[in-house]
């Protein structure tokens, strides 16, 4: 038994396979291919030297007075 989408949910996935459509029927003569990479092979939140973004601080809490 399949489960049913909400009508909202239905419209997503509608938007999401034609966008899938869209992109594999870019022949792979046409595609962008990733220049450089080496500028992504570190975890996201890491600058190219492997240090940790610095975090601002977080008003909610630590500017209460």
């Amino acid at each position: 038994m399949m489960a049913q989408l909400a009508p909202e949910g239905a419209v997503i996935l509608d938007i999401l396979t034609q966008g899938k459509e869209m992109r594999e029927g870019v022949p792979i003569a046409d595609r962008t291919l990733m220049r450089r990479p080496e500028k992504y092979a570190a975890p996201i939140g890491l600058d190219d030297e492997g240090n940790p973004f610095p975090v601002p601080p977080r008003r909610d809490i630590e500017e209460k007075p």
